[in-house]
Order: structure tokens, then C-alpha cells, then sequence
């Protein structure tokens, strides 16, 4: 074990009250920028620990840190020096995310870990807010080594959705520019602001780097990023799981939207989506939750602020433009022109173009919309009949064939969904899956048969000649470009067993007694 690894752990034993503040990593390696939109990374961090110990950051995780993971299947991983598979999630929202911060607070002593991940933001954004390779900006890493400041990774790199540098608006990247590999969060050869398969540096100047001017979309996204990275250290308390079935309803009704169904509509999100939202079974992705604050005008850190001032009306901060009413005499005329349209559409359809309810026409014009609603019923029930009929007839011909196809592909050929076919014809859908793997089966089997066929004509002709018939001279006779062949445990055992019935003594011994696997 690193002899220096093994120092930090003995360093741990305390030596009385005397030394009862003493931390086994140094405390004094402070987070950069903290408390500014440039926060460092978790990875970062560790990666500049490692560094100020003078240790590989894999030497670091495996042999002291992974040591003290209380999880156990993170444990098992470290104590078998085996790195868990995504550890970008360090830096995002997970259990291995909390466990990482819980540990690293123990062995530096500190209590501002947390603000280097999105731990802290695991109310309101899903698991997957960071990306799975390392990004950076090369003229801000250029900019760092240039003027001689700690070269680091900031946190907002890493968010997905941001895909240019709001200082030198220029792309983020990927990529190492010299041997175009993306680089995972640890690596044995790890070092920040290099890569770790070639060593080359990630910066780049300007010369060689085109930008573009950042629109207001990416303006704004980046804004709402930098307010919770800004803001993140101030704060002492956080939005919980249920912060925004709380939210959206009191934006509902500050806005003056009657029915959800408006509110989904000005939102443009389904219906049910926000249904599930409001029962607090899912929370909006990254994406929905800033097209949220978009047509608020506002930001997520904003709308935290709301939720904390219950006297503070929605309507007064929010650029809002609602159209008015519509009037008797246009929905009148909307409603009559889609009944005079060839291909008929539900009622809620209808009124959506309006930003109404089915309800409020229907109050007003119970006749037309009894129409509507008839016409698509009858447009309906003949769209079905006719698409049950299409579908019985394509899945009667998949099973006349001769060599039968999978379900799916059957299924897919056509553009007809799964879940239609076995709604219409499940009796249908399992005959044709029975028989795609009864034929799969038969198949297999006669494959088998005919190879060993092949194997025992080889295995005789070899043995006829003199020559061994060992697993490589019989892939030579079959041109087979490997002995994956003989991995399979039925072509294997039938070898062996011509091997014996040939007089080989055992499975090991050729008849000269010279020793060869088989």
C-alpha cells in the first residue's frame, strides 16, 4: 500500500485533547470560488487534494477514502480497487453523491463540501443535471495557467444544457484537441486542466477557437445556473421534493387560470404531465423546469424566493401578455368551421386552439359541441373498426409465413404500436411470438448439429493425419478466426467426448503423453 496513504490513516489516531482538531487530509485546501457562479467541482477538488498529497487521485480514492464509504456495495467496489462506474455522479444528485460529501467533510474537516455538487438542489432538479465526461472552457483554462491561478474545473461546466462559455462565448468541450478522447472524472494519470490519456493540456487560445454571440435562451439558462451556484453557500435551508406541487398550483392561481387545463396549455406541457406534477409524483427534468421559469420570467432562484414570501403575487412580477376572452360571435364561428372540416377532432382539440375549456363552450353552445363531440365519436369508433380489421390481416399473414418474423419486427414494419396489436389481438400477438421462438429454437438447434457434424469430420482427419486435434488446429481446419467457438459448453463436452472415444486417455494427455490443453 502507498506508504504515504498509509501515513494519512495513522495520522488519524489521536493523541489526546491536544490533538483532537487534527484531520487526516489537510483542511486548508479551500474550495476556489466559492460562494461566486464559479464554484469548483467536487472532482476538482479531489483531484487538487490528491495533487497537495502527492498520491494519484485512483491511490486517493481507492486506498483512504473508499475505506471510510459506509454504502456497501461502494465499499465492496473500493476494497476490490474497483471504481464504481459513473463517477461523475460525485458531482450531481445520488447516494454516492451524499456519501462522498459525508466522507470528505470527516477527513478534511470542513463543512462547504456540499457546494461544490448539486446535492443541496435535489428538490427541484432530477439525477441527471451533470454530464458523464469531464467539460471545460480552454480559454478559461488558458486564462488560469497565463496569469499563474490554481488551475481548477468549475462545477457549471458540467451541466449539460450549458454548451458555451458565457465569458469568451465559445463552445464548451468535450474532446482533448490532441488525441480527441473524452476524459472520465478519475484516472490514475487524473491531473485538472490536462488530459489524462496523453497529457496534453485542455487549453487553447483564441486564435484557434471561433465564438459565437450567446442568444437570449443560452443567456438565460446559464443565468439561472450561476444564480444557484451564487446563492447555494447562503442559504440555510433548501427546496424539498415537494417544492414544486406546492409552487405550481399558487402560480395557477395567481395567474387567474381557472382550470388546469388553461394553465397546462400556457405552460405548454401535457395535461397529465402536469397533473403528476401537482400530486408531486414526478418533478419537472432540467429542461421543463427552465421552460417553466421561461414563461414565468423568471428564474428557479426566483421562484424559491416566491416560495418563501407567501404575501407576493406571481401576477406583479411576471411579463405576462393573456389574451382576452374570446367573444361569443368568434367562438360561435370556431366552432362551425370545425364541424365543416373533413376529418373531425375531439372537443378539448377544439377549444384548445382558443385557450378554453370544453366546459365554457359547451356552456355557451351546447349544440355545436354536441356535434363536435358526436363526429368524433363516429370518426372514432370507424377509425377503430378499420384499424382493428388492418391490424388482424397484417398479423394473419405474419403467421402464414413460412420463416416467421419476431413480433416486433413484424409490428414495426407495418407502424403499428405494441400496445395497439395487443389490445386489438393478443391471442394473435402470442401465437406469433410461439412461433418466432419455436423456429428460433429448431434453428439453433440444427446450427448445433450441423458444427458438431463439422467438428467430429475435423477431429478424425487431424487424428488420421498424426496430429493432435487440440482446440487451435481444429478452429484452423473449421477457418475459424478464434476459439470463442469452443467456450460453449455443448461444442466443448462433444470434443471432448471424440477425444476419449478415440482413445485419449483424458482430457489433457495426447497419446505421446505430451501435455496440451483441450
Amino acid at each position: 500500500m502507498n506508504s504515504l496513504i498509509e501515513s494519512l490513516r495513522k495520522s488519524e489516531n489521536p493523541l489526546g485533547d491536544f490533538l483532537s482538531s487534527r484531520t487526516v487530509l489537510y483542511n486548508n485546501i479551500e474550495p476556489i470560488s466559492i460562494g461566486t457562479p464559479y464554484i469548483e467541482s467536487l472532482t476538482s477538488y479531489i483531484c487538487r487534494i490528491a495533487k497537495s498529497h502527492n498520491v494519484r487521485v485512483t491511490t486517493l480514492l481507492n486506498e483512504l477514502i473508499g475505506s471510510y464509504i459506509g454504502l456497501p456495495y461502494l465499499a465492496d467496489a473500493f476494497a476490490k480497487n474497483l471504481a464504481p462506474n459513473r463517477y461523475n455522479l460525485i458531482n450531481g444528485i445520488s447516494t454516492i453523491n451524499i456519501e462522498f460529501i459525508k466522507v470528505l467533510e470527516k477527513l478534511t474537516g470542513r463543512n462547504d463540501i456540499e457546494h461544490m455538487t448539486f446535492k443541496n438542489w435535489k428538490g427541484i432538479l432530477s439525477n441527471n443535471i451533470v454530464s458523464k465526461n469531464r467539460r471545460w472552457c480552454p480559454l478559461c483554462l488558458n486564462y488560469l495557467k497565463k496569469e499563474s491561478r490554481e488551475i481548477y474545473e468549475p462545477l457549471i461546466w458540467l451541466v449539460p444544457s450549458i454548451n458555451k462559455c458565457e465569458i469568451h462565448s465559445t463552445r464548451i468541450k468535450e474532446e482533448c484537441p490532441n488525441c480527441n478522447k473524452k476524459l472520465g472524472f478519475v484516472h490514475r494519470n487524473l491531473i485538472v486542466g490536462y488530459c489524462q490519456y496523453c497529457s496534453g493540456w485542455l487549453g487553447e487560445d483564441g486564435d484557434s477557437i471561433s465564438n459565437d454571440p450567446l442568444t437570449n435562451d443560452e443567456h438565460f439558462v446559464i443565468k439561472n445556473y450561476k444564480q444557484l451556484m451564487e446563492q447555494g453557500p447562503k442559504l440555510t435551508s433548501f427546496p424539498s421534493r415537494n417544492f414544486m406541487s406546492l409552487i405550481l398550483p399558487k402560480i395557477k392561481d395567481d395567474l387567474g387560470f381557472e382550470y388546469l387545463l388553461d394553465f397546462a396549455g400556457f405552460l405548454d406541457v401535457r395535461y397529465i404531465t402536469l397533473i403528476d406534477w401537482i400530486k408531486n409524483k414526478h418533478i419537472p427534468n432540467p429542461a421543463s423546469l427552465l421552460t417553466i421559469c421561461s414563461k414565468l420570467n423568471y428564474t428557479i432562484f426566483d421562484l424559491i424566493n416566491l416560495s418563501n414570501k407567501s404575501s407576493n403575487k406571481i401576477n406583479n412580477n411576471i411579463i405576462l401578455k393573456v389574451e382576452t376572452k374570446i367573444s361569443m360571435e368568434e367562438l360561435r364561428k370556431h366552432l362551425l368551421k370545425e364541424i365543416a372540416k373533413d376529418t373531425p377532432r375531439s372537443l378539448n382539440q377544439v377549444c384548445k386552439d382558443l385557450r378554453i375549456t370544453g366546459k365554457f363552450a359547451g356552456y355557451y353552445f351546447p349544440e355545436l359541441c354536441e356535434k363536435i363531440v358526436s363526429r368524433f365519436s363516429s370518426y372514432k369508433r370507424d377509425f377503430d373498426s378499420k384499424r382493428f380489421k388492418k391490424t388482424e390481416e397484417i398479423l394473419n399473414n405474419a403467421l402464414a409465413e413460412d420463416i416467421p418474423e419476431s413480433l416486433n419486427k413484424t409490428l414495426s414494419e407495418h407502424d403499428i404500436s405494441y400496445k395497439t396489436a395487443k389490445r386489438y389481438h393478443p391471442i394473435l400477438c402470442e401465437k406469433i411470438s410461439l412461433k418466432y421462438k419455436e423456429y428460433y429454437s429448431e434453428k439453433k438447434n440444427q446450427n448445433i448439429e450441423e458444427m458438431k457434424v463439422r467438428i467430429e469430420s475435423v477431429i478424425l482427419e487431424l487424428h488420421k493425419e498424426g496430429i493432435y486435434p487440440s482446440v487451435g488446429n481444429i478452429s484452423k481446419k473449421l477457418s475459424l478466426k478464434n476459439a470463442n467457438l469452443f467456450r460453449q459448453t455443448v461444442f466443448n463436452d462433444f470434443r471432448k467426448s471424440i477425444l476419449l472415444s478415440l482413445g485419449y486417455r483424458n482430457s489433457h494427455l495426447a497419446p505421446n503423453s505430451d501435455l496440451e490443453n483441450i
